[in-house]
């Protein structure tokens, strides 16, 4: 085993001498300085930094191999200060470390354990400081700059007694490894701190809060500072900022972007975010908005992006989008019980409509189907159930009512019907029976609605004679 081997088994498993030798309780009773912390177990380290660590799987590997390490060789670690440099196996095959700088204290510990893990060249570090607001810290801007910044490994220091190595968050605190800071110190190991105590601790002591080894270059398993925007990878697209994959919606030279949440890939085609569909350019991933053709299929994307359902008003026209998938419906359409019809271009008709020879009424303002009597530019139309504008003989509410064979409007007055006359009424059009009176005349209407005339009738057994044009004579 070479010496760099060596250095990264027994720092990594001095880190994790909690697991099977000193209990966190321990640590908060011989340091009784505002410390709560939780002993966690190895299977719960080992599915956080699989999560987080390093932005890589090979780094995360390499932690659980040292966890494991420390686990079967856990009688074989001791711990030495005022040591030279370095790491090696001293009498009785035990791991000895030794603190580089020759030097006490948890701030060259963690340092010395975190430039461990990242295989670092030499021993000089970048930092990055948390900036207070109004002199204090609050819980969400630690939140925010530990989950935004922080690598599993890295150094962080809380107060002016402890710095930790950060292994990870879950989103209400943090998994740490605590070191004691002289040698009287118990050994190093994991717990949870809250982000509540965390904000706590860090006020209490008015220390600021610095991440070190920030932004390092390290080796090819840690973040390259310098790989910034667009960049491909194995035939995926990810985008960097200062070395780190973004994810989720990235607003890229005025276009909007989606990167894989989980494994940073810039997304393209179809992809649901929070119950709502995006379409991303299948060439470029770039969000669509406005009509689009996908598969032969209309969609509108909102100018936000996301897929309209339902009525659409688009350039003064109103357009129906299957409330299932989205697409644009043309022909006839059944919504909400009522019908529609919507051209080859998606746009709802209104008014006047003919088709397959048959004329339809679709309602000039909300363009549903017009059925029963109508009343259109102040003549009557009927239409049957199914819609279509009736002509000639129609019986309605008991009575016969005559429409236009051409256009279909409701006729008055007198009619002429092959060979026979009728009378329709002049206020509501239907066809009027038995004696009529107009304009000083006598007539009679059969019980068919003809109009008797040129020659003699008996009529309740009595004898009437007619005219040619249907007029009672004596």
């Amino acid at each position: 085993m070479n010496f760099k081997n060596k250095v990264g088994l027994i720092i990594l498993a001095l880190i994790l001498v909690a697991l099977v030798s000193l209990p966190g309780q321990a640590f908060a009773e011989n340091y009784n300085r505002y410390y709560s912390t939780t002993d966690v177990s190895k299977d719960e380290i080992l599915s956080l930094i699989g999560f987080q660590s390093f932005d890589s799987a090979t780094s995360a590997s390499k932690v659980e191999a040292y966890i494991n390490h420390f686990i079967n060789n856990t009688d074989k670690y001791v711990r030495v200060t005022n040591q030279s440099s370095g790491s090696d196996v001293g009498q009785d095959n035990k791991y000895t470390t030794k603190l580089i700088w020759g030097g006490r204290g948890c701030f060259h510990y963690a340092q010395f354990v975190s430039q461990t893990i990242y295989n670092s060249n030499d021993f000089s570090y970048d930092s990055l400081k948390l900036e207070r607001n109004g002199g204090v810290y609050s819980k969400l801007s630690l939140i925010d700059f530990l989950e935004s910044n922080a690598q599993s490994g890295e150094h962080i220091r809380v107060d002016p007694y402890h710095s930790l190595v950060y292994l990870g968050s879950n989103g209400e605190g943090i998994f740490t490894v605590q070191f004691g800071g002289d040698d009287s110190s118990p050994d190093p190991f994991i717990s949870f701190m809250t982000y509540d105590y965390l904000t706590n601790l860090l006020n209490h002591y008015d220390k600021d809060f610095i991440l070190y080894n920030y932004n390092k270059t390290k080796n090819s398993n840690v973040v390259d500072i310098n790989k910034n925007g667009l960049i491909t990878e194995n035939g995926d697209t990810y985008y960097y900022k200062d070395g780190k994959k973004q994810v989720g919606w990235q607003y890229i030279n005025d276009k909007w972007y989606f990167f894989d949440t989980q494994n940073g890939y810039m997304r393209t085609g179809w992809i649901n975010y929070k119950n709502a569909w995006y379409f991303l350019d299948r060439t470029d991933g770039s969000m669509q908005t406005g009509w689009q053709n996908i598969d032969n299929r209309w969609y509108y994307l909102d100018p936000v992006g996301y897929m309209r359902t339902g009525w659409l008003k688009s350039s003064n026209a109103w357009y129906y989008l299957d409330t299932s998938n989205g697409h644009m419906i043309t022909g006839w359409k059944n919504i909400n019980g009522a019908w529609y019809y919507l051209n080859t271009n998606g746009v709802m008709k209104t008014g006047w409509l003919q088709y397959n020879g048959d004329w339809y009424f679709l309602d000039r303002t909300q363009g549903s189907m017009k059925i029963g009597w109508q009343l259109i530019d102040d003549e009557y139309y009927y239409f049957n159930e199914s819609g279509t504008m009736r002509t000639g003989w129609v019986k309605a509410n008991g009575s016969w009512y005559y429409l236009d064979s051409v256009n279909g409007h409701m006729l008055t007055g007198w009619i002429i019907v092959g060979d026979e006359t009728y009378y329709l009424d002049e206020v509501n059009g239907h066809m009027l029976t038995g004696w009529i009176y107009l304009d000083d005349e006598m007539y009679y209407m059969d019980d068919s609605g003809a109009m008797l005339k040129d020659g003699f009738y008996e009529i309740d057994g009595y004898e009437y004679e007619f005219d040619s044009h249907g007029r009672l004579v004596n």
